[in-house]
């Protein structure tokens, strides 16, 4: 009897070879990868260790005083024009008509292009011009 002896490429095809070696390859680019990027964000958490002492004093002065640790709102969120904006909210509800739907007129204003949406259907619900039918509808509270 003769003895199978596979050598070269052969014995790389016969036994998974090239999906063991595919699978190396990957393993070794992720690796590579992980400790290329990790490397380059290493100062950032140098200067975190740094300053722990600040971080950690403003977390419990936030806990102690019971504010949140978010940044003041901007002055881009300041109340808007609810009279110029209720107009505009009006043409939109004339085409939807009454009663409507909030996501229905959010997508229609959307869609137009109005100022920040969202900001401003808040605003005119805040104002009470806006209110609720109790059906899930809304409408104009004149």
């Amino acid at each position: 009897m003769q003895s199978l002896a596979l050598y070269g490429l052969e014995a790389i095809k016969a036994n998974n070879g090239w999906a063991i070696s595919a699978l190396g390859i990957s393993i070794v680019f992720t690796g590579l990868t992980l400790l290329s990027l990790s490397i380059s964000q290493i100062h950032k958490i140098l200067d975190f260790w740094e300053n722990r002492d600040g971080f950690f004093d403003r977390i419990k002065a936030a806990r102690k005083n019971g504010k949140k640790t978010f940044p003041p709102p901007s002055a881009e969120f300041k109340s808007l024009d609810t009279t110029r904006t209720a107009v505009e909210y009006k043409l939109l509800t004339n085409r939807i008509g009454v009663p409507f739907s909030l996501p229905r007129l959010l997508k229609m204003a959307k869609k137009s292009g109005l100022y920040k949406p969202h900001l401003s259907i808040n605003e005119l619900l805040k104002a009470g011009l806006i209110a609720p039918d109790g059906d899930g509808f809304f409408y104009w509270n004149e």
